[in-house]
């Protein structure tokens, strides 16, 4: 695992108190996110709008992932990088 992600997940269990569940959830879809940038050779730290873009129309049109999982794919995302 990642060490940002790792110390991200541990941020979430410890400061935030989300429940396991919950950073379960976050860390599956920020590994899913990370797992597509090395799989287009991106680096997942110097991600820009139109390599974000691509990868939302992957998991619309490729994946074919419902809206509301892409929604909440999105937010765990954003959360990773704030």
């Amino acid at each position: 695992m990642d060490k940002y992600l790792k110390e991200y997940l541990e941020y979430l269990s410890v400061q935030k108190n989300y429940s396991r569940y919950t950073t379960l959830n976050y860390s599956e879809d920020i590994m899913a996110f990370i797992n597509y940038c090395r799989k287009n050779n991106i680096d997942y730290l110097m991600v820009d709008y139109s390599q974000a873009k691509k990868y939302l129309v992957n998991l619309y049109d490729v994946e074919k992932e419902k809206a509301t999982t892409v929604s909440r794919k999105i937010s765990s995302i954003r959360s990773f990088y704030k």
